[in-house]
């Protein structure tokens, strides 16, 4: 996998190019763990399980082992009340 400048990254191809640049270059995961204070297993799963729990140590791996940074990108929904005081707070339809 390719990075791209300014492409938008899902988790999965977080931890897919994570686990590329890792198995690419000459850093062992107890290596890389070491260098970023974290332990070997939290690597371990960085690598290999996407999602939002892994997110911020598999930006740092690529950070360390590329020349790209990664930036996040949040979105926010301002939905108005509903009338009956239900809280009814979800994501938007997709």
């Amino acid at each position: 996998m390719a990075m791209r400048h300014g492409a938008k990254l899902s988790y999965e191809d977080l931890q897919q190019q994570a686990r590329a640049v890792l198995s690419e270059s000459e850093w062992t995961q107890r290596e890389m763990a070491d260098e970023l204070d974290v332990t070997r297993g939290s690597v371990a799963k960085a690598v290999t399980k996407p999602g939002s729990r892994y997110q911020q140590l598999q930006m740092r791996i690529i950070e360390k082992l590329t020349d790209y940074r990664i930036e996040r990108e949040e979105e926010v929904y301002f939905r108005p009340l509903r009338e009956d005081g239900i809280d009814d707070r979800q994501g938007p339809s997709e």
